[in-house]
């Protein structure tokens, strides 16, 4: 593609700059010797979800346990497009009132980082991301990430989110997420969990058109 000299008349000093956010609020709880299953972590997060709340699971095993808990009509299984939950949750964040809840890999996290600085940049106080941490790529073969030396909840906060917490047990989870609530800008959950799935692990019956189009008809009942 070849586009011609002054295509584009516009000057960037034209366009202000983005305000810089206030720094946001890091809480790093106890480290664990044992971290839970990823399975148990996502029993906790689905206790404490709102009937309003809106999730976007990763692809990959996150969705596949996230299906056997609850299929629910509010979740969107992004099959097929590892890293990209968290940028299609932002973009549906901007245009929602209620809560949207992000819940990511290390590995599909670590594959977009980008998504982090677009969600702190533009992202609400209505967007929670989590990402669930086992050091590996589970889905694939369980080749090791390169997590150990991530901290994705610093990461969160110096791209501009207003919270965010490193947990490694159920109960702190559980508390990290409720003080989600307490903040006006994006959230950031780094949850340790320890490699493996449930045995068996059933793929979810619904094609991701289908998966889709019952997202869609779900928001069609929310007044926005």
């Amino acid at each position: 593609m070849i586009i011609q000299d002054e295509t584009f008349t516009g000057s960037p000093d034209a366009v202000p700059p983005l305000a810089k956010k206030a720094a946001g609020v890091v809480e790093l709880f106890p480290e664990r010797a044992a971290s839970p299953s990823r399975f148990k972590a996502l029993e906790v997060i689905n206790s404490e979800l709102a009937s309003s709340d809106l999730v976007f699971s990763t692809t990959g095993k996150s969705s596949r346990e996230l299906y056997c808990i609850n299929d629910s009509p509010a979740n969107l299984y992004v099959v097929g497009s590892m890293g990209l939950a968290s940028s299609i949750a932002l973009g549906l964040s901007l245009n929602w009132k209620d809560r949207i809840l992000i819940i990511d890999g290390d590995g599909s996290a670590l594959m977009h980082m980008g998504s982090f600085a677009a969600i702190g940049t533009y992202g609400r106080g209505n967007l929670t991301h989590i990402i669930l941490d086992n050091g590996y790529h589970d889905s694939t073969g369980g080749q090791p990430t390169v997590s150990t030396n991530v901290s994705f909840a610093k990461v969160g906060i110096a791209c501009g989110y207003a919270y965010g917490a490193e947990v490694s047990t159920l109960e702190d989870l559980a508390v990290a997420l409720r003080n989600c609530r307490d903040h006006d800008g994006p959230q950031v959950l780094h949850v340790h969990v320890r490699p493996g799935s449930i045995s068996p692990l059933p793929r979810p019956k619904l094609s991701p058109i289908e998966n889709l189009s019952r997202f869609r008809q779900h928001l069609a009942t929310w007044q926005h």
